[in-house]
C-alpha cells in the first residue's frame, strides 16, 4: 500500500486546491488512493469507471462526477459540459 499512495502522490504533480483532475481508471489502486489525496487536496475530482457497481464507491470517495469508460468518451461528456481539467491522471496497464 505504500507504494500505491507513493505512486499516486507522486503523479498528481502540483495539485492545489480547487484543481479539476481527472483520474482515468478511478478503482484500480492508485486510482483510489489518488482520489483521495486529490480531494485531501482540495480539488475537484472527474473519475471514469467501468460499472455502475464501482461508480458508488468511486463517489463515496469524493468523486464530484463521473463517466463510465465502456459507454462514453469522457472527453467528449466533459467537453460539452466545457469542463477543462488542470491535472490528467493516469497509470498505464
Amino acid at each position: 500500500m505504500q507504494q500505491t499512495g507513493l505512486t499516486s502522490f507522486n503523479s498528481l504533480g502540483r495539485i492545489a486546491a480547487g484543481s479539476r483532475v481527472l483520474i482515468l481508471g478511478g478503482t484500480s489502486s492508485t486510482g483510489l488512493v489518488a482520489i483521495q489525496l486529490a480531494k485531501a487536496f482540495g480539488a475537484v475530482v472527474i473519475a471514469t469507471t467501468c460499472s455502475a457497481g464501482s461508480a458508488a464507491l468511486v463517489r463515496k470517495l469524493g468523486a464530484t462526477d463521473l463517466v463510465d469508460y465502456r459507454e462514453e468518451d469522457v472527453f467528449a461528456v466533459m467537453g460539452a459540459k466545457k469542463q477543462r481539467f488542470d491535472i490528467i491522471y493516469e497509470i498505464p496497464r
